[in-house]
């Protein structure tokens, strides 16, 4: 998982695709990336005004 904006970070997912990132307020975009795959969407663009939010990706 790769999220971009007010800051840049990255993050792997949990056997069970689960993921997780903590960043400060601001505007995102996130993508999940991966050799071989295409993921749907391709991209999230976020303004997180909660604590959780869940984005979803499904992989072919």
């Amino acid at each position: 998982m790769l999220v971009s904006g007010t800051v840049n970070c990255s993050t792997n997912t949990a056997p069970s695709g689960d993921w997780e990132v903590i960043v400060p307020a601001g505007s995102f975009t996130i993508r999940a990336s991966s050799n071989g795959y295409i993921f749907t969407p391709q991209s999230y663009s976020v303004t997180p005004s909660a604590t959780n939010l869940d984005y979803n990706f499904t992989a072919s």
